[in-house]
């Protein structure tokens, strides 16, 4: 079960990334931000998101024939560590 706490960091944090801090519901967004530890939980979920996502679609690309493990590997994963480098700085740039 996820705690009232957990589930309004992650919603502020994506109400904040999806308006790029523009608007009310950005205001908002980093409001709820702002406390670091709302801002670690956003970031572990969209991270372990991101990561889970890459290693489905490796996987599937494998089911669908492409066994092209070192250049599928490397494309994956390393859209999920860029993703989550990205992650980890715009809520770092929002909570400071």
């Amino acid at each position: 079960m996820v705690s009232a706490p957990v589930l309004g960091g992650v919603v502020g944090w994506t109400l904040e990334v999806s308006t790029l801090g523009l608007g009310v519901v950005g205001a908002v967004g980093a409001a709820v931000v702002s406390y670091p530890v709302l801002a670690f939980d956003g970031f572990i979920v969209v991270s372990l998101f991101l990561w889970h996502g890459v290693h489905r679609i490796f996987h599937s690309l494998h089911d669908l024939g492409v066994h092209a493990r070192g250049a599928a590997a490397w494309a994956c994963y390393g859209f999920a560590s860029a993703g989550t480098l990205a992650a980890g700085f715009l809520l770092l740039r929002m909570t400071l």
